[in-house]
């Protein structure tokens, strides 16, 4: 990208995504902070990127800015916008996943997303639905999510019956399901089901377009979860979208040159963030994320994703902590520090002018030394105080490889 080659001024090679990798934004919203969001959305269209762009704190001004500022680059590609408003896009989110086992999986994440369930019921949960949808699928029958959450077991049973299903295969799914543990189990299942439903998730997933189409051909997906003051609605909503889109990855690996411009990073998972890393360190695409206070996120995800970071652009620390942390990480080094001791002594000088009888009498002088020293004292590259006194578009860059620490500014 020629902004981030400007800010790090090295001469890269032309796949900048490959050089500079996955990359940490942190520090106050400032100037230079939103002029930098920008320019990377505009490098990234330009260059005909799928673009994931992930906001949890998307106001309704800044929302319409952005899809003004997308509104000229989006001839033959489409924007994809996931939120809470009612006008929201949709998307056939089973699509993501390849085989019947896979989708059982994903249902069972949503329903353990909602409610703390004991494991026994996960399994039971699984093998209702992989059941449900090998008949249909035998049956030739298309299904989304919301046509699934809809089933009851009777509703099953009878789709299992009119199957072409082997005996042995047609018998013992009818046996598990007609099984009276299974139908006092099925309610708890139900409740999460309700919860998923009323959440309004249950339309958002449960779309047409397939996944692969999504992030394919340089679309733009937007999960905003606009209009929701409920923390808990959006952190679902972009936690399922970020599980199914790393494994569309994962299956259609060579469908797009996908980026990720993460921002308000909180609403996203720490585990679904490092999934996205660890494809684009594999396939040489690149993941931006934008975090505010770098302390909090680290305490709620660990060190995980910094490790599989490459590059870090680091702007107005908004706290103490966080100004800490960033100068123990740009690193410290040895440096030679002077001191100087004084000693204050007393000397008897036996050629006084003093004379006493004859004799000479010695007199008391006073005089001192100086000693110099020199001592290896380990400091700090930049002080924390840099990172607290940051204008608002100067910005501390760090390269892990070939090393590079400097300050610099970001331009329009």
């Amino acid at each position: 990208m020629p902004i981030l080659n400007t800010i790090f001024e090295k001469s890269l090679s032309d796949n900048l995504t490959k050089s500079l990798g996955n990359i940490i934004i942190s520090g106050v919203e400032n100037e230079g902070y939103k002029t930098l969001y920008f320019n990377m959305l505009s490098e990234m269209l330009k260059a005909k990127k799928t673009v994931i762009l992930a906001n949890g704190s998307l106001s309704n001004d800044t929302h319409r800015v952005i899809n003004n500022y997308l509104r000229p680059h989006l001839i033959g590609r489409r924007v994809y916008d996931f939120n809470y408003t009612g006008t929201s896009s949709t998307v056939d989110i089973l699509s993501a996943f390849n085989s019947v086992d896979k989708k059982a999986d994903f249902i069972v994440v949503m329903l353990s997303a909602l409610s703390d369930i004991p494991e026994l019921l996960k399994s039971k949960a699984q093998r209702f639905y992989t059941y449900a949808m090998t008949a249909l699928e035998l049956l030739r029958k298309p299904y989304t999510l919301k046509d699934l959450i809809m089933m009851d077991i009777d509703y099953v049973v009878d789709l299992v019956n009119s199957s072409p299903m082997s005996d042995l295969e047609k018998n013992r799914c009818l046996r598990f399901l007609s099984d009276t543990s299974m139908y006092s189990s099925f309610l708890d299942i139900e409740t999460g089901l309700v919860k998923l439903e009323s959440s309004g998730l249950c339309n958002i997933l449960s779309g047409s377009d397939k996944m692969i189409d999504v992030i394919s051909d340089g679309n733009v997906i937007m999960l905003s979860g606009l209009l929701s003051d409920d923390f808990r609605k959006k952190e679902l909503l972009f936690n399922l979208l970020f599980y199914a889109l790393g494994k569309s990855l994962e299956t259609f690996k060579s469908a797009s040159k996908v980026n990720f411009l993460i921002k308000d990073a909180d609403f996203v998972a720490g585990d679904h963030i490092k999934q996205s890393l660890e494809y684009n360190i594999s396939y040489d695409y690149a993941t931006y994320i934008f975090i505010d206070d770098i302390s909090r996120y680290i305490s709620k995800n660990g060190n995980e994703i910094l490790d599989m970071t490459k590059s870090f652009l680091v702007f107005n620390q908004g706290s103490d902590d966080n100004a800490s942390f960033w100068s123990a990480f740009f690193g410290s080094r040895d440096v030679q520090e002077k001191s100087f001791s004084y000693t204050k002594k007393k000397s008897w000088n036996p050629f006084s002018n003093m004379w006493d009888n004859g004799g000479v009498v010695s007199t008391p002088r006073n005089y001192n030394t100086a000693t110099q020293s020199f001592q290896k004292v380990n400091k700090p590259i930049y002080r924390p105080e840099v990172f607290r006194e940051l204008r608002s578009k100067e910005v501390m860059c760090y390269l892990r490889e070939p090393l590079m620490r400097r300050k610099t500014n970001i331009e329009e």
